[in-house]
């Protein structure tokens, strides 16, 4: 683990299961925090594999709308972000991305965390620290930060 006594893990099956974590912005269900429109929010998740490197895995993070579409930007750009998971090191290593939300919003709003493509039998990859935080601009037409 990263930090504290926890992480995730995810161990692939060989059957090619594709493990997937939704949660609902603005429900009691969910997280009762809320995400507006023209948004733009920052996402940090820690990530290290086993001792073996993985033939395959892709981790996706997604922002989607109820019916699991990924929603788009003001520019049609998908609020998407993936990890290699081949590519991970046997250290805990920062992963980091910018969503932006559009004018209209959809009914509901989602963060979708999901193995897009099926990780390697046997082998296991660790999330840890994951956050979701509004970013401030600077100055006016200036950079935003978290």
């Amino acid at each position: 683990m990263y930090d504290g006594e926890y992480s995730l893990q995810i161990t692939g099956d060989g059957s090619g299961t594709l493990t997937s974590l939704l949660q609902e912005f603005d429900s009691e269900n969910g997280t009762l925090g809320t995400i507006g429109p023209q948004q733009q929010v920052s996402y940090c998740v820690w990530a290290r594999r086993d001792g073996t490197v993985p033939a395959a895995g892709v981790w996706e993070i997604a922002l989607v709308d109820e019916n699991g579409v990924v929603v788009k930007d003001e520019n049609g750009v998908n609020n998407l972000f993936i990890i290699d998971l081949t590519l991970l090191s046997t250290v805990f290593t920062p992963y980091e991305t910018i969503f932006q939300t559009p004018a209209i919003m959809p009914a509901s709003l989602f963060i979708r965390t999901r193995l897009s493509t099926a990780l390697t039998n046997g082998r296991s990859v660790y999330f840890d620290k994951s956050s979701l935080g509004f970013t401030s601009q600077v100055y006016q037409e200036g950079p935003c930060v978290s």
